[in-house]
């Protein structure tokens, strides 16, 4: 099955001199129920790949992969410096820090790693929030005062 995810823009709600689109993008996705949320960063990212363009100055931001697939790797990740419970997307917007944790809607709980990561991440000044849909990284952004240059639609 493929899933559309539509970007429609609010011209009230889009950063100045951003660009309007004459057409809605739409982003197939196909989705895979093992995954959700594998399918819930993969939909937040081609979000952020239309929402985050171009905008002066820039939002740079970059998903974190959750690739411990052994005991190996994972002593190999934390050697390297790979902090259990780092939030799934890292924002950085007019010198303040922004992370997100995504979770599924059904089955996503944060973990004790994470609740300790966010908390310290709090403590250094930096915002973070626990999302479980597009919508609500799209409510995230916009309660931090990011810019954006599309929006999911959900709330137009």
């Amino acid at each position: 099955m493929i899933h559309l995810i539509s970007l429609r823009h609010r011209s009230a709600d889009l950063a100045p001199g951003a660009a309007r689109m004459t057409q809605p993008p739409f982003i197939p996705l196909k989705m895979r129920r093992q995954h959700p949320e594998t399918e819930l960063q993969i939909s937040v990212a081609q979000f952020l790949l239309w929402a985050l363009r171009g905008l002066d100055p820039p939002v740079v931001w970059s998903s974190t992969p959750t690739v411990a697939s052994s005991p190996v790797t994972g002593a190999r990740l934390k050697k390297m410096g790979y902090r259990k419970g780092w939030p799934d997307i890292s924002l950085v917007y007019i010198q303040r820090a922004h992370f997100i944790e995504l979770k599924d809607k059904k089955t996503g709980v944060v973990s004790p790693d994470q609740k300790a990561c966010h908390e310290d991440l709090r403590a250094a000044g930096a915002l973070v929030a626990v999302c479980v849909s597009v919508e609500e990284v799209e409510d995230a952004l916009r309660v931090w005062g990011v810019p954006l240059r599309a929006t999911t639609g959900a709330a137009a």
